[in-house]
């Protein structure tokens, strides 16, 4: 078997780290006017949970949901939808109000 030199070759190269890349920002006016719009025609409606929390009942694909999700304030200071949140069915929200004697019963007890 012949030996074979690698000293000449070039290392292999490491993995760059991929950039980050940013979407481009709408504007925040027509963003604004399209969701007053969609609030609408929607009739999509939100109630105020404090801490910057809300439950909103919104439609997608055509069918409602409630929506009780934190929301955050952007670097321009608007308030924007995020991660931390439950997307609830009518039907699991249908379950979750029968329960509502027994876990305010269950609260009481723990307090």
């Amino acid at each position: 078997m012949s030996e074979e030199n690698f000293d000449d070759e070039e290392p292999p190269s490491k993995k760059q780290i991929p950039t980050k890349r940013t979407p481009a920002k709408a504007d925040s006016s027509t963003t604004k006017a399209k969701r007053a719009k969609t609030d609408e025609d929607d009739g999509e409606q939100s109630w105020d949970l404090g801490n910057e929390r809300k439950v909103e009942v919104k439609l997608f694909k055509g069918k409602a949901y409630v929506d009780i999700r934190e929301y955050y304030r952007d670097k321009d200071g608007e308030l924007k939808p995020g991660k931390k949140g439950i997307f609830l069915k009518p039907t699991e929200w249908d379950l979750i109000l029968s329960y509502a004697d027994q876990i305010t019963e269950q609260l009481k007890k723990m307090q």
